[in-house]
């Protein structure tokens, strides 16, 4: 192997050219063939370049949906309600984990709803989803920041729309629905669920 006027382009022993090269942090390693030294030359110009446009385009790469919901997520660990939140980050990561905070809105949510309900979930709970969405770009455009401190999201959150929900009609428990949700309940509360369901309950008493 032998090294040629041109830093990064060796001569192997079979006479074929060799670009070896760390450009920007990142190593050009290809075998050119049996090529004249101007186009081995015209290759590394052109890996060079190409180097060149990735470095850019990650240095100006915004967090796309995966990046913001996880910390979402990271930061709601101490809610009780974590485990739901990541049920609907992971429902959503399918559809829009790639997008960045400027290219989730209404349209490109809507393959989302769509599928949800093809599936059967109910507008409540596809408005649920919906509404995770609402809290993560409004932290991406208030409180989440890059390196330099720009917000993620460098513009008012969009408008997010909910679908109309049919609230369902109020109707009394069955007993049998009152012994499975008693034990869930706070002390004082089953304590008032066993008074009012004990004969004469103006003067029973229950334990609490």
């Amino acid at each position: 192997m032998s090294t040629t006027r041109t830093p990064g382009i060796t001569v192997l022993a079979d006479g074929r050219r060799f670009i070896d090269k760390r450009y920007l942090g990142i190593r050009i390693g290809l075998r050119v063939g049996a090529v004249t030294q101007d186009q081995a030359e015209e290759r590394l110009r052109t890996e060079m370049a190409r180097v060149e446009c990735d470095v850019a385009r990650k240095a100006h790469a915004r967090p796309t949906f995966t990046d913001w919901a996880a910390r979402y997520v990271a930061q709601s660990r101490g809610k009780r309600s974590i485990d739901v939140i990541k049920w609907h980050v992971t429902l959503l990561q399918s559809y829009i984990g790639d997008l960045e905070p400027r290219q989730i809105h209404d349209q490109t949510l809507e393959p989302f709803v769509m599928a949800r309900l093809a599936d059967g979930a109910s507008a409540t709970t596809i408005n649920r989803s919906l509404e995770v969405v609402r809290t993560i770009l409004n932290r991406a455009a208030r409180s989440y920041r890059d390196v330099d401190g720009r917000p993620w999201l460098d513009a008012t959150p969009p408008l997010i729309t909910m679908l109309p929900e049919t609230p369902r009609s109020p109707y009394p428990i069955t007993w049998k629905e009152q012994d499975t949700l008693s034990p869930k309940l706070p002390a004082y509360l089953a304590a008032w669920r066993c008074l009012l369901s004990t004969p004469g309950y103006a003067t029973a008493t229950c334990a609490a």
